[in-house]
């Protein structure tokens, strides 16, 4: 567990399940991260939830059989004896399918498109990670068609990635359920001051890595110097390219502007004090951070990322842009901040957007999903199938 997006999703599902009265098991197939420390509901998990490591490994081999190499997990499920088992991300997959059991429904959470899925045909360049892929895929293939898997897709992206992906009769057990949050962790009923000439405070969260873009930011801060403007920016997030990022914005002059906070765990009163939202990903499985950002009333400014295009009305929650153009997105940043009329109607429109996305929504959702699945399965042992 740490500070990743999955990782920080799952563990609002797990508090709100349990909340709600289902019981959970948490397993984990590593210690937890360094940035666990300022893991939003840790003080909850660490108290109601059943957290345990599980070192069971699988080896798959083209010629040889399949290798288990710590039964631990069915040790666990045999004790444990649930209902659903839902894993999320690729090597999860694989361990929670190292046993299958005809009474228990099984999920995959696709957090996003999971690479090592790819389908023959849709793979651009054959090498050694590509065979292995290949060979993984094959066996789990047959696993989730035997455990009857079910698909979660978090963005309408992500669920045409499985249907083009995964074989024929898998393909209709695809679902879309958006992500949610804790829409009371961010809500903001203060207003945020507009006015012309104020300092422009812009936040934008996510891991310091390539497809976070976060070399643009830079690029945008150097336009809005040239303009003259008064502003800051925010980075919260951690990862290994915050030496490179942080020269860049030296030698452009604009390290005065810039502050990597690295992971926080009061992201929430970062997005509080701005005014406003610049998201900079050129892939983003769906943005759970722009969520965050909406049910805090700020508008978001992003690239297109094809997941969040599931969370963009033009206009209305904010902007989203087809082209990586520092200009154009300096000049949407400061039209913006300069029409008070427009900004407050896009503050109060992302407010009430959020609200869709609110966590207890989510599970009650999920929970459905769930029900449906074991009904199934339950229809299914009837018959003797």
């Amino acid at each position: 567990m740490g500070g990743g997006g999955a990782e920080v999703m799952l563990g609002a599902i797990a508090e709100e399940l349990h909340k709600q009265g289902h019981e959970i098991l948490l397993l984990t197939l590593y210690d937890h991260h360094d940035t666990f420390i300022n893991f939003p509901n840790k003080d909850f998990i660490e108290k109601h939830i059943e957290v345990k490591k599980c070192s069971t490994r699988v080896e798959i081999s083209f010629r040889k059989k399949t290798k288990i190499t710590n039964s631990l997990f069915q040790e666990l499920v045999e004790e444990f004896k649930p209902d659903v088992i839902h894993s999320h991300l690729f090597e999860a997959d694989i361990v929670a399918r190292s046993c299958s059991n005809n009474k228990i429904a099984y999920f995959s959470h696709g957090h996003d498109n999971m690479w090592q899925l790819t389908h023959l045909k849709n793979i651009k360049k054959i090498n050694k990670q590509a065979l292995t892929n290949l060979i993984e895929r094959r066996w789990l293939m047959k696993q989730y068609q035997k455990t009857k898997t079910t698909f979660i897709a978090i963005s309408k992206d992500v669920e045409s990635f499985f249907v083009e992906n995964l074989n024929k009769k898998l393909r209709k057990n695809v679902v879309l359920l958006h992500n949610g949050i804790d829409s009371k962790r961010f809500r903001n009923d203060l207003d945020r001051n507009t006015q012309r000439g104020n300092k422009i405070k812009i936040v934008s969260v996510g891991n310091l890595v390539p497809k976070k873009n976060h070399r643009f930011l830079i690029d945008i801060a150097v336009e809005l110097k040239k303009k003259q403007c008064d502003f800051s920016i925010d980075i919260l997030g951690y990862g290994n390219l915050q030496k490179e990022l942080e020269k860049k914005a030296l030698d452009k002059n604009v390290s005065e502007n810039i502050f990597f906070r690295g992971n926080v765990k009061n992201v929430e009163d970062y997005l509080k004090d701005a005014n406003l939202y610049v998201h900079p990903a050129t892939y983003e499985p769906l943005g759970l951070v722009i969520i965050e950002a909406m049910a805090s009333g700020l508008p978001v400014i992003c690239l297109d990322g094809k997941g969040n295009r599931d969370l963009m009305v033009q206009g209305k929650n904010g902007y989203i842009f087809q082209e990586e153009n520092a200009e154009m997105f300096t000049e949407q940043i400061i039209e913006l901040m300069n029409d008070s009329r427009i900004y407050k109607e896009i503050t109060c429109y992302a407010k009430e957007f959020a609200e869709q996305f609110d966590i207890i929504n989510y599970c009650e959702k999920l929970v459905q999903i769930y029900q449906n699945s074991i009904s199934e399965l339950s229809k299914s042992t009837f018959n003797g199938q």
